[in-house]
């Protein structure tokens, strides 16, 4: 669970940096091309850990799984950011993804746990309460479907690395090359067919800064921890840390940005959210 809290953290700043300086106002950056760049700077994080996959059956696993929850994921995510308003309003049609996690699990399990799926639920509720404005949810119905299909993307490939994880063992960092390398081919053939082939390269310095620390860190680090801590981790409790960065990331933007908040609402997002951990962590095993 250590992995999941690290990455919750992390994860925290990385709404606003992408819907501020990648998707400012004055100078927004081609999302097709930001999905690419990140993923690329992702992959070659895990250069120096490059090993031959032998067996064929855990290359196309793991090809798919980049493919999917990297690749896929990232483009509905960067589209989604044109039609969101400011980064809460994405970060709230993310709130789902627990549930698509637990749902996802006990379909590979062959089975039903409503007490999981009420936790979950639980959950999702303790998460909304810090963003949850009516006012603010008037985003067109693209960015709502967009963003379920990144939630379902990222949803299936954790489950589905939980589910391949004794194939590698501990040896993660080996194989991750090649999950973000087919993720960042899935990004590539997506730009060259939205661009139709003619790609403009226009990224400012200080775009390019955040694209580093969004592809280094936040997803070329972050993720392969992630994924590593989901393989430790009971299903309940992982679909449920899936939203631990929500009220996470309106603590940072209170402490750090002095971005106005809901004081009482953050505090009972936090009582909820450690509530239906400590349950899930007594409800099932990894």
């Amino acid at each position: 669970m250590f992995y999941l809290l690290l990455v919750s953290l992390i994860w925290a700043f990385s709404f606003g940096i992408t819907k501020y300086v990648l998707f400012d106002e004055i100078s927004s950056i081609n999302p097709a091309l930001a999905a690419v760049v990140r993923l690329l700077l992702s992959a070659l994080v895990f250069l120096p850990f490059i090993k031959k996959v032998q067996n064929k059956k855990l290359f196309f696993q793991l090809a798919l799984i980049g493919a999917v929850q990297f690749g896929l994921m990232y483009i509905f995510l960067m589209e989604s950011y044109a039609y969101a308003k400011n980064a809460w309003n994405v970060a709230f049609f993310t709130l789902f993804t627990p549930i698509y996690v637990i749902l996802i699990y006990d379909f590979y399990a062959k089975k039903f746990s409503l007490k999981s799926l009420l936790l979950v639920l639980l959950s999702v509720v303790g998460a909304g309460l810090v963003i949850y404005d009516s006012s603010s949810l008037k985003e067109t119905i693209t960015c709502f479907l967009l963003l379920q299909a990144s939630n379902l993307c990222f949803a299936w490939g954790q489950v589905y690395y939980k589910k391949i994880a004794s194939t590698f063992k501990n040896d993660d960092k080996s194989f991750f090359w090649l999950v973000y390398l087919s993720a960042t081919l899935t990004a590539i053939i997506w730009l060259l067919i939205k661009e139709q082939g003619s790609v403009s390269l226009d990224i400012s310095l200080k775009q390019f800064s955040a694209l580093i620390y969004l592809g280094v860190v936040a997803s070329g680090l972050c993720f392969f921890w992630w994924n590593k801590g989901a393989k430790l981790t009971n299903p309940t409790s992982l679909a449920i840390l899936n939203n631990l960065k929500t009220p996470l990331a309106v603590s940072v933007s209170f402490l750090f940005f002095s971005e106005p908040t809901n004081l009482l609402a953050l505090t009972f997002s936090f009582a909820i959210m450690s509530l239906t951990i400590i349950a899930s962590k007594t409800h099932t095993s990894p």
